[in-house]
């Protein structure tokens, strides 16, 4: 006789189930969970949804009928696709679950021999809980080297997605810069601690192409917090919080921003605790900007991810940041997704110590009531709500190898704050734009698109003008600018962001691509280079080879620059790419060469006196790297960088008036009998550097600073007395630029070899492969140019 005794009832309302309940299960399963061979971590956070899912909605029936169906037999014997975290996303009605994360699936034959080895779909718990699971396939993938190619940032103001960089046992640990906070009446820098280093170790970063002490390591550090101290009362027995997080004393707070790089200035920080950490935050959008791979897009796939298990103890991550799959959440679409390139989490080694913010542009109306959301137009520069610090980042295979989904590791910002005892500094040097730094190349090369007079080149170059530089509205907003989205920068500051520091062959070279000393004198009284440029033969590579063999042994001497040649170098590439009907590689080149006609438009760029007197050594002298942190080095970054930071609008409107007035481009002479060809092309960029000599003496330059004065009253100094005379070179060189295109053009016969069809826009992927390849305008040396025929 059987009696029907019944089940125990049980609570199967997952969507009722907290963040409490859901560590609860997971902390009473997890040595189950840790002991199977394809587990690898497990996170909270809410069910996540394949495409064929998504109309499900909140019918608690359908969802276990779906459910069902994807993990039957029959259809994991036909196509079943795994969830993974690229290929599924959040709605709002997904169930509280833990998240198992698994390096490979059973298949179901083998889970008939070892049925030990499934991952529960239910967790039961003895008062009656229970809580759902969902089993993401994520194998790892290999770690990522560092790349070779980093972000030099042009401006001198340092701030948060800046790199720094520690050097120990001879190995070069790489990281960001998270923002500035105060601690017992300083200023530090957040960053990683594993970046950071020992105590009293010196920092640096990379700014305007040199390596430069930003400040040093303290002794404030926390590297990891018992889980139930830091949230007390929720469980997590042998269980540790990974925070890996230092402070770096600033040197010279003048020298810094408080604002974040990309980001904007900060706003006010995300306050999270056992009181506010919901799971409503699941699928919330984030965004951040990181030294390696710039802006960086991401939504809050997690939290308190457990990634590591060692002796015992676990170790767990406050977020989990993941994809956005816009392709799942049309109404998540970024406006970088509006160009056609998905924005993803491609962070890589380098970023950690990056500030990751809540991101209002995917989910919030424009015009917000929340004004820590909205852009602060009076300033130039949004505000965001920090949320966490990352500080670690992985790399799992998807379904194509060759596109694995990253995700980051991050700290919760405020428990940052709580453990070091610190807080937020925000009002540092701002009122810059988002993307400091830019204006100036990116006002010539977007202005020269505009200029042109030739048809089919002016749709050419206006239909890439966003790709080469960028318009007034965005230049003074900051709101659009992308340098760094999927390895993109824009063309015309490619060769400071993305060549300068390049440790490929055909970049090593790229500093002297950038100037020329041509008003230093021989060593016995010989004529200098400017004093030679009224003859026309003056451009010739074996001649300034010869000029700068004078110095040959001697401490002093100018630097073997070479500006003139690298824009005839770039004149005769665009020639041959319009010969060979290549209008992606002509458009790449025209867009780089802007960069190089705005360094001419720069008298400092022309002169021995780049960076100040200094003292009569060449810069690689260490008696001269020496002089790298005085104040009176700064006077290049002052006048060409900060000045247009603190003045954009002024600047940007004077300009436009020099514009206004200007003259029609026409273009350059072609070739003529007896010249090399380009041979004009150069002759007519040393004219602007003759110009703008004149127009600018550097002399004048330098004895209008004050480098008593903090660099912002410095700015406002030179602004005071140059600003007109630099609208009117910022004008010429656009004008400049614009010629050169046109005579390109006109000299290759572009109307005759470049289709109508190629008139378009070039996708901004085709364009970075371009600028990655290794034959593509090579960086030269004088004695390169000689060799070539120069």
């Amino acid at each position: 006789m059987f009696f029907n005794i019944g089940r125990i009832p049980t609570r199967r309302k997952f969507s009722s189930l907290s963040v409490k309940d859901l560590l609860d299960a997971r902390d009473a399963y997890h040595i189950h969970l840790a002991h199977l061979e394809n587990v690898i971590g497990t996170a909270i956070g809410k069910y996540r949804l394949k495409r064929d899912e998504l109309d499900v909605g909140k019918d608690t029936r359908k969802w276990r009928m779906a459910r069902s169906k994807s993990g039957s037999r029959s259809t994991r014997k036909k196509d079943f696709e795994p969830r993974r975290l690229s290929n599924t996303t959040v709605r709002e009605h997904s169930w509280p679950c833990v998240l198992v994360f698994v390096e490979k699936l059973w298949e179901p034959g083998e889970l008939w021999k070892y049925p030990y080895q499934a991952v529960p779909r239910e967790l039961y718990l003895p008062d009656g809980r229970v809580v759902p699971t969902c089993v993401v396939l994520a194998p790892r993938a290999l770690d990522e080297p560092l790349p070779a190619d980093r972000f030099n940032f042009p401006s001198a103001f340092i701030g948060g997605g800046y790199s720094c960089y520690t050097t120990a046992q001879q190995v070069e640990r790489v990281g960001s810069l998270g923002c500035l906070v105060s601690k017992e009446g300083s200023v530090y820098a957040l960053t990683n601690r594993h970046v950071a280093g020992e105590t009293d170790q010196d920092v640096y970063s990379l700014v305007g192409g040199d390596r430069i002490k930003i400040g040093t390591s303290s002794k404030f550090f926390v590297t990891k917090k018992n889980f139930e101290e830091a949230y007390p009362g929720w469980p997590g027995k042998k269980v540790f919080l990974t925070m890996d997080v230092a402070l770096v004393k600033v040197n010279d707070l003048n020298q810094w921003t408080s604002q974040v790089f990309g980001m904007g200035e900060v706003g006010t920080m995300l306050d999270m605790d056992t009181s506010t950490i919901t799971l409503d935050l699941i699928g919330c959008p984030v965004r951040a900007f990181g030294s390696i791979s710039g802006p960086v897009e991401g939504t809050i796939h997690g939290f308190f991810y457990r990634y590591r298990t060692q002796a015992g103890i676990d170790y767990v991550s406050d977020i989990l940041i993941g994809p956005r799959n816009p392709e799942l959440n049309e109404e998540l679409l970024p406006e970088s997704a509006k160009k056609g390139a998905f924005p993803s989490v491609a962070t890589r080694p380098g970023d950690s110590g990056t500030i990751w913010f809540i991101d209002p542009s995917a989910r919030q109306p424009a015009d917000t009531d929340d004004d820590d959301m909205k852009l602060d137009r009076s300033k130039l520069a949004r505000k965001l709500r920090p949320i966490g610090i990352q500080w670690a980042g992985q790399k799992l295979l998807g379904t194509e190898p060759e596109k694995p989904t990253h995700f980051a590791l991050a700290t919760f910002l405020s428990t940052t704050c709580r453990e070091l005892d610190i807080e937020l500094v925000t009002d540092v040097n701002t009122g810059l734009s988002e993307y400091w730094g830019k204006i100036g190349h990116f006002k010539i090369g977007f202005q020269a698109c505009q200029l042109l007079n030739n048809p089919n080149l002016r749709q050419l170059m206006q239909a890439n003008s966003e790709n080469i530089g960028f318009p007034d509205a965005d230049l003074l907003q900051g709101t659009e600018f992308t340098v760094g989205r999927e390895d993109f920068v824009p063309l015309a500051d490619v060769p400071d962001y993305k060549w300068v520091k390049n440790n490929a062959p055909a970049r090593q070279k790229e500093p002297i691509q950038h100037f020329a000393d041509i008003d230093e004198a021989g060593p016995n009284g010989e004529a200098s280079l400017l004093d030679r440029s009224a003859n026309t033969n003056i451009l010739n590579a074996v001649l300034w080879q010869s000029f700068y063999d004078l110095f040959d042994g001697r401490e002093y001497g100018p630097e073997e620059g070479v500006l003139p040649f690298r824009v005839w170098q770039i004149y005769n590439a665009m020639l041959s790419y319009i010969r060979a009907n290549d209008a992606r590689r002509f458009v790449a080149a025209a867009g780089i060469m802007a960069h190089y006609v705005g360094d001419a438009s720069q008298s400092l760029h022309s002169s021995i006196l780049h960076h100040g007197y200094g003292p009569p050594f060449r810069r690689k002298d260490p008696r001269y790297e020496e002089y790298h942190d005085s104040k009176e080095y700064k006077i290049h970054s002052v006048y060409e960088a900060v000045m247009f930071e603190r003045h954009p609008i002024q600047l940007i409107n004077e300009i436009n008036a020099q514009f206004a007035a200007g003259q029609a481009v026409q273009p350059v002479a072609v070739t003529q009998a007896g010249d090399k060809e380009g041979f004009r092309a150069a002759r007519h960029l040393l004219n602007l550097m003759l110009r703008t000599y004149n127009r600018i003496p550097p002399r004048d330059i330098i004895a209008a600073d004050d480098p008593t004065l903090n660099q912002p009253q410095r700015a406002a100094l030179l602004f005071n007395r140059f600003h007109t005379e630099t609208a009117q070179c910022i004008a010429d060189s656009s004008q400049v630029l614009a010629e050169l295109w046109e005579s390109a053009w006109a000299e290759a016969n572009g109307d005759q070899n470049i289709p109508q069809g190629d008139l378009v826009l070039i996708q901004e992927g085709v364009l970075t492969q371009i600028c990655k390849e290794q034959n593509f305008i090579p960086a030269w040396t004088i004695d390169d140019f000689v060799a070539n025929g120069f």
